[in-house]
This record gives structure tokens, C-alpha cells and sequence, in this order.
């Protein structure tokens, strides 16, 4: 598909990369020739985290520490702890490989903060309110808030702005960031509105404005100080 924006950061130049975490393998989400690069520049070493499934990507790339994960599944690296937690999506890179690996979301708990990444999901009340008895406490959401209309096509795999702010409250986050936005023209909403929706109805479910992370593309922010995370 057709990018709306080019990469905030080209490979080359990222600072330096310890884990990588990978939610389901849509090639929107797992690019072989973006890892390929990152293994050539960081090393095989890297700790991969990956849905049932998956590992077999990143030994086709280089990688040699790849640990792979059932839901509710969780793993070390570091003081740094993964769950391996539900989402209501799918898998496929072809007609013949549909649900053949597993996707899911993610939470990640350090010392001092605890943050979840939702990868691509639907929305599902008691999923998301059973997860918030998983996750604790949730200081920032990172959730998906495009890529829904139509609805009648998307609405079982992707979430739109507001039920993505529901899946915020539904986990108890106290900071939110709506992602996957404004790169790849992959449905027909207009480029901007998904973030304008996600401010809304953020502020309408009691979000104040210091809580809404409305991030430039490629803009990177200290969560809790500068040894939060």
C-alpha cells in the first residue's frame, strides 16, 4: 500500500535497539527486508518477542534469540518483563496461511512503569476488562486508532477511535497515545481524522489534556522522568 509519510527515522540512524516485540505477522507489521537491516546494523542478538509462530521470520533473517509466546504467556529480559496478551485480530501473509500463527498485544513492566501496546485489535468488553486484572496498573496505552472504515469490513479486526479510548478505560491506562495512523493508506477514512476522534472522545471518557499524547509522527516523549523506563 501507498505510504502517506515516509519513515520518522531511517534505520541507520536509531540509536541503538535491545528487544524488538512483534504482535501478529500482516506484512504491515512484519517486514523482512526492515528486520534484515536492523540484524545487519544491532547484530543477531537482539531479544525477540513474537506470537506462536512467528520465530520461523526471524531466523529467516538472522536473529538467534527468538522467544515465542502463548497468550497470557509471560517472559524476561533484563529487569524488563513481556506479556503476551490477547487481541482480537487475525494472521495470514498469503490466501493458504490464514490463523496459521498467533497474534496478540502486549504489556511490558519495568521497576517503575507499566505500559501496554494493543498491535492490531478489535474491540471485545470482557476481553480488555479481564485485562486490566493482568496488567496492574497501566501508566501509558499505546492503542491502534486507524484503519476501521468501512466498519462493516473492519470493524472485526481493528477498533476505531472511541472504542480504542474504551479499551484505555475498559485496562484502567492513565496516559493514552493513539498509533498506527497516517502511514499506509489502508482503508478510507481520511489520514487526519482518526486522531481527531481519538482526542475527543478521549477528553468525553476524562482524559485530561496532559494525559491525551497527541505524538508527531516520528516524535519521542520521556514517560515519568528521565529513569522511568
Amino acid at each position: 500500500p501507498k505510504r502517506y509519510s515516509p519513515p520518522a527515522i531511517d534505520i541507520e540512524e536509531l540509536p541503538g535497539v535491545d528487544v524488538i516485540l512483534c504482535s501478529h505477522n500482516h506484512y504491515d507489521h512484519l517486514d523482512i527486508e526492515s528486520l534484515t537491516r536492523i540484524r545487519q546494523k544491532f547484530g543477531a542478538n537482539v531479544q525477540v518477542f513474537c506470537p506462536r509462530g512467528l520465530a520461523q521470520y526471524f531466523r529467516q533473517c538472522g536473529y538467534t534469540q527468538i522467544r515465542e509466546m502463548d497468550w497470557n504467556e509471560t517472559a524476561k529480559h533484563g529487569a524488563l518483563e513481556v506479556l503476551c496478551l490477547p487481541a482480537i485480530h487475525n494472521s495470514g501473509r498469503s490466501l493458504l496461511d490464514k490463523n496459521k500463527t498467533l497474534w496478540c498485544s502486549f504489556g511490558l513492566r519495568t521497576p517503575s512503569a507499566t505500559l501496554y501496546f494493543s498491535g492490531d485489535t478489535a474491540y471485545h468488553p470482557e476481553v480488555f476488562k479481564a485485562m486490566k486484572e493482568v496488567l496492574g496498573r497501566c501508566d501509558l496505552a499505546m492503542l491502534a486508532i486507524g484503519a476501521y472504515s468501512p466498519g462493516n469490513l473492519l470493524a472485526h479486526i481493528h477498533v476505531n477511535p472511541e472504542q480504542a479510548v474504551q479499551i484505555a478505560l475498559d485496562i484502567g491506562a492513565s496516559n493514552v497515545v493513539g498509533m498506527h495512523w497516517g502511514t499506509l493508506s489502508l482503508s478510507d477514512e481520511p489520514v487526519a481524522e482518526p486522531i481527531q476522534r481519538f482526542q475527543h472522545a478521549a477528553k468525553q471518557g476524562g482524559f485530561l489534556d496532559h494525559s491525551i499524547w497527541l505524538m508527531k509522527l516520528g516524535e519521542s516523549r520521556v514517560l515519568g522522568g528521565a529513569n522511568a523506563l
